[in-house]
């Protein structure tokens, strides 16, 4: 049986890797906004937050362009254990 950590982790690189990017970039801003990258899958993730309002807006653009980093990151691959 999944738990919820399973679940989260599962959709988390699900998007990262997605051949096509529909709403993955949203689903990423929306991570990163619950907690303010505290995760430690998140920790190093190079997103910034919105100045004004602390949330992260992370277009398409921007998530194919840094989503390669996050995969080579060996802090990611080290929060996974």
């Amino acid at each position: 049986m999944q738990t919820r950590n399973d679940v989260f982790v599962k959709v988390l690189l699900e998007s990262i890797v997605a051949a096509k990017v529909t709403i993955e970039n949203e689903y990423m801003s929306l991570i990163c906004s619950i907690d303010g990258l505290r995760h430690p899958l998140l920790r190093h993730v190079p997103y910034q937050p919105d100045v004004q309002s602390s949330d992260y807006a992370i277009s398409v653009p921007e998530f194919l362009t840094l989503r390669l980093p996050i995969v080579n990151s060996e802090s990611f691959y080290l929060s996974l254990v």
